[in-house]
């Protein structure tokens, strides 16, 4: 789930309309819904959500306003259950 959480270029498709360019993003959707379900599941105590932090953190600059909605409540939550290595990774993004 982690590998379709990320912004996929593959999955853009253009379509010209004489001289403009129309780009639709096919992945939005499915991206939408695997942040809605991971939304769900860190709610649950049992859920291990280390592995998504980094997904979660490079779409914050995703091209769906959703998207970008639902990390910011995702990473938002971890923070305040104590996940240690959200700041971490956070850091480390920005200094890039």
């Amino acid at each position: 789930m982690a590998e379709r959480m990320k912004f996929n270029k593959d999955l853009v498709q253009e379509d010209k309309l004489g001289a403009f360019t129309l780009k639709t993003d096919l992945g939005a959707n499915t991206r939408k819904y695997c942040f809605s379900f991971l939304g769900k599941l860190i709610n649950n105590d049992y859920f291990n959500a280390t592995p998504f932090i980094e997904p979660v953190i490079s779409q914050l600059d995703d091209t769906e306003e959703t998207v970008r909605f639902c990390a910011f409540k995702i990473l938002n939550h971890l923070a305040h259950k104590g996940m240690s290595g959200i700041v971490d990774k956070l850091e480390l993004m920005l200094k890039k």
